[in-house]
């Protein structure tokens, strides 16, 4: 079997677009928890792309990535 291999790679939170089909309405409680945590921790689980950087998965982060105004965030790109 042949395993699928993903590059990491980082952006700016601002260069993701969010996928318009994307409905998902984040608690402020949740929205709050990730906060802190990525503050505290980092990334630790990238978002997923398609080639256009529409976010397919980590909304919620690229949202919480702006708010804290990070440089960059780590995502992979599904292909």
């Amino acid at each position: 079997k042949h395993a699928l291999r993903h590059k990491i790679e980082y952006a700016h939170p601002a260069q993701f677009r969010p996928h318009p089909c994307n409905t998902n309405e984040h608690p402020k409680k949740q929205r709050e928890f990730l906060k802190s945590a990525v503050a505290q921790l980092g990334f630790i689980n990238p978002v997923l792309v398609n080639d256009s950087l529409q976010v397919v998965a980590g909304h919620l982060r690229v949202e919480v990535a702006q708010e804290l105004r990070l440089d960059a965030i780590p995502y992979i790109r599904l292909s």
